[in-house]
């Protein structure tokens, strides 16, 4: 319960996504909060957590990742010495139902102490399907990859819309192409959001997605394209075993990557972020709160920018 105040009660981004995945999903588990509604915990009880951790965190159920300079034999034997006496269990089953089609743009509204937000989610297909490796691109081009924030927009307006790349599906389930942005004050959600819908029905990245580009690419270096050896690869390796059932897909991701074309790009935004297949979620002030005061500058001026 207290996680869950500290995640998603109090904090404006955890309810804001939180209001997004319950609309984006109507029959997928994804709707449903990891800290759990407030009902929910409020009527847990010891036995049944106990029942669900014996469930779920066996062995049988587990996936263990290592990377470094590692004795293969003694990590054996080192896992066998302290989690080869724990018992198996039932394997787990999931049959996951069908979502149904998104028939509309869907909006939510979240009032909250706190300044205006923004989420955009738009409906993707599941891991493996053929468009992945390009939206995975239009996800660098849109966020990382894509224009710096002056050049969105008035500095003193609007903040630049970070994107991200397909989350949270699986290979068996859809997922969501997230677009998050923050306007800068005075600037109001509204002229935010259509900045963000222009610039993600037509973007116009730094480094466009063509064959002219020289140098590095961002748009093509992106996190997921090369793991490092470090915990993040660990990470990376854990994720593509579990998604995909071959932890060797980590590292064909940058080839695949790579072989993206810009028409391929072009089409994947024409394709998936259009009306019908998104979910917009802003963050309001809640009528009657005032907002939070800003530190005092040492010459005590105020700058344009700053202005409620």
């Amino acid at each position: 319960m207290e996680e869950r105040r500290q995640r998603i009660d109090t904090s404006p981004r955890g309810l804001l996504f939180e209001a997004g995945l319950a609309s984006a999903f109507f029959a997928l588990p994804y709707r449903h909060p990891v800290a759990g509604w407030p009902g929910d915990l409020e009527h847990l009880s010891r036995p049944q957590a106990r029942e669900f951790f014996r469930a779920y965190y066996a062995p049988n159920n587990a996936l263990a990742v290592l990377v470094g300079d590692l004795d293969p034999a003694e990590v054996i034997r080192t896992v066998e010495r302290y989690f080869g006496d724990i018992p198996a269990q039932p394997a787990p089953t999931w049959s996951p139902s069908g979502e149904p089609p998104q028939a509309g743009e869907r909006r939510v509204r979240v009032e909250f102490s706190a300044e205006p937000q923004l989420l955009m989610l738009y409906r993707l297909p599941g891991l493996g399907h053929p468009d992945t490796h390009a939206l995975e691109v239009l996800g660098n081009l849109l966020g990382t990859g894509g224009r710096p924030a002056s050049t969105s927009g008035s500095s003193r307006s609007s903040g630049s819309p970070a994107a991200s790349p397909p989350a949270p599906g699986s290979c068996a389930t859809p997922g969501l192409f997230v677009v998050q942005a923050t306007p800068r004050a005075p600037t109001r959600w509204r002229r935010s959001r259509r900045r963000s819908r222009t610039r993600s029905a037509a973007p116009r990245p730094r480094c466009p997605p063509t064959a002219r580009c020289e140098g590095p690419q961002p748009a093509r270096g992106g996190r997921r394209a090369e793991p490092r050896l470090e915990s993040g690869l660990a990470s990376r390796l854990g994720a593509a075993w579990a998604l995909t059932g071959d932890w060797r897909t980590a590292f064909e991701e940058r080839k695949r990557i790579q072989a993206v074309t810009p028409d391929e790009v072009r089409a994947a935004a024409s394709r998936y972020l259009v009306p019908p297949q998104r979910t917009v979620v802003t963050l309001v002030r809640a009528a009657g709160a005032a907002p939070a005061p800003r530190p005092a500058r040492p010459d005590g001026a105020a700058r344009p920018w700053e202005t409620h």
